[in-house]
């Protein structure tokens, strides 16, 4: 993630975090908030690390919303 991205990063993370909460997918939220913070520090290379588990998250949320 280069420095300029970081305000979108930034802004994808706090969108992301704001749904997941709305539909109780708390572990994305939470995911998505470490995002969110990682940018707005201008952490970078945390970032790169935080990302990883988010596909899993989102794809377990999406399993247990089809589930209902």
């Amino acid at each position: 993630t280069a420095n300029g991205d970081l305000p979108a990063v930034r802004a994808v993370a706090h969108q992301l975090k704001g749904s997941a909460s709305a539909i109780g997918a708390l572990q994305l939220s939470h995911a998505a908030a470490a995002v969110e913070r990682a940018a707005a520090d201008g952490d970078a290379a945390a970032i790169a690390a935080l990302t990883n588990p988010i596909p899993a998250l989102a794809a377990d949320t999406v399993a247990a919303l089809r589930a209902r």
